[in-house]
């Protein structure tokens, strides 16, 4: 049913493509309405009606061929969602009808809230598709406090706003629609405040709450609290500090936390430094093309949690050391609790020393980078690391020849082996004093 305030009258549009588990059991619609206002034309679209089909015989593309015969246009796609992939290529033939104009149109994606603690595979993800042309180009401006912009994998032409508050039963969206971009509007218009509200004895009510960044985080967590139990209550502190930050400094937080790896080396640039040609083009981190990835398995929230961890080992060290990300420093944590100084602290994947300073470097080896950093690598390849292991007395790796400062010189650094050694001897505050003097 469609409805509109003000209005008693009800449009109703049966589905016209059932899933798989509708069709035996769901009367089949035959229309797809076009609604015509004075600002805005508009279809409604519902969930499978918009799945890949052959010959690329979309209902997309049966609607524009209707519109292009009647000379009607199209600025607003109202995508009715309710799939337990909504990211699917299953969908890509009939996002990719809509790119290119007279037809690239704005389409809002609304879905139902869910429970809370599932990321990926939610059902509940709602958002926009829109044309890159009406994006603002950096991350600065795209990330909101309870939004954040992904690029779609098959798509040269539009990106995906995702709503991030997936337990929200309602988002109060403002926004202008994507075509009046560039027409005395600004990109940064676009999305410009996301709200999502919460219902609380049959009442919707703003939320604030940063629920999602809890539930991101809440994987890691759990590793980095088992696999270190003598420093759970600095885990905990750090954590609930963490998911305290605004979406935009956590995802610069991860930037910094975990090496740049895009697939085409050329894309490579490091964290807070712009993606050419814009950011929404980003795939240099997983949890730039979906960030819901740092939740995923073990294996994903692992760098997650050993920065955790790392932090934790400065913390119950005596070394005042707080989430904070700073771009201009391209750091993720500050030290002190009156004059703050940047460290940051870094997770390198499978690089050795080697290539991680020249990730965190980016292209040109040159690039000045004066901020101190925390690398968890030890010799040719990092691995895993718990305190507890420390405690026990485990010696530190071999490969530490160069502990404290990079191979290449100008970093100022402390390897992984030294940091272990120094917090099993005590002597890691004065070191980080030293590091960050």
């Amino acid at each position: 049913m469609v409805a509109f305030g003000a209005s008693d009258k009800l449009r109703l549009q049966p589905k016209i493509v059932p899933s798989w588990a509708e069709r035996d059991r769901q009367a089949t619609g035959r229309i797809v309405r076009h609604f015509v206002g004075h600002q805005f034309q508009f279809i409604v679209v519902i969930c499978s009606e918009l799945l890949n089909r052959p010959d690329e015989r979309t209902t997309v593309r049966s609607v524009i061929s209707r519109l292009d015969d009647k000379g009607k246009r199209l600025n607003l796609v109202v995508w009715i969602q309710h799939n337990p992939d909504p990211r699917s290529e299953a969908f890509g033939q009939s996002i990719l009808q809509l790119e290119s104009p007279p037809y690239a149109p704005t389409v809002f994606v609304v879905s139902s809230g869910n429970e809370r603690t599932k990321r990926l595979r939610n059902y509940a993800v709602s958002g926009a598709i829109v044309p890159r042309t009406a994006l603002a180009t950096n991350f600065k401006v795209l990330d909101g406090q309870f939004q954040y912009v992904e690029p779609i994998p098959s798509s040269q032409k539009v990106s995906r706003v995702v709503f991030l508050r997936y337990d929200a039963p309602v988002h109060l969206a403002k926004t202008p629609l994507a075509e009046s971009i560039g027409s005395g509007v600004e990109s940064g218009a676009l999305f410009e405040s996301v709200q999502p509200f919460s219902l609380r004895s049959s009442t919707l009510a703003p939320s604030i709450e940063n629920f999602h960044l809890e539930d991101i985080s809440l994987r890691a967590w759990k590793i980095a609290s088992t696999g270190s139990p003598d420093l759970l209550a600095q885990i905990d502190a750090l954590r609930a500090e963490l998911v305290a930050l605004d979406t935009r400094d956590f995802l610069g937080f991860l930037d910094v936390a975990i090496l740049p790896h895009p697939q085409d080396e050329g894309d490579l640039h490091p964290a807070g430094v712009k993606h050419e040609p814009a950011d929404y083009c980003c795939k240099c981190w997983d949890h730039r093309e979906c960030i819901d990835r740092v939740a995923e398995s073990d294996d994903s929230a692992k760098p997650l949690a050993e920065v955790l961890v790392a932090a934790a080992m400065l913390r119950k060290s005596a070394v005042p050391i707080h989430p904070e990300y700073r771009q201009d420093k391209r750091t993720n944590f500050v030290i002190g609790d009156g004059v703050r100084r940047p460290l940051g602290i870094v997770h390198p994947l499978n690089f050795n020393p080697e290539t991680a300073e020249k990730n965190l470097r980016g292209k040109g080896r040159s690039t000045s980078l004066d901020s101190p950093y925390v690398i968890l690598c030890a010799g040719e390849k990092a691995k895993s690391f718990a305190s507890n292991k420390v405690n026990a007395g485990i010696a530190a790796l071999p490969g530490g020849t160069n502990m404290g400062r990079s191979n290449t010189g100008g970093l100022r650094v402390i390897f992984r082996n030294e940091l272990l050694s120094r917090f099993r001897k005590g002597t890691l505050s004065a070191r980080v004093n030293d590091l960050i003097a």
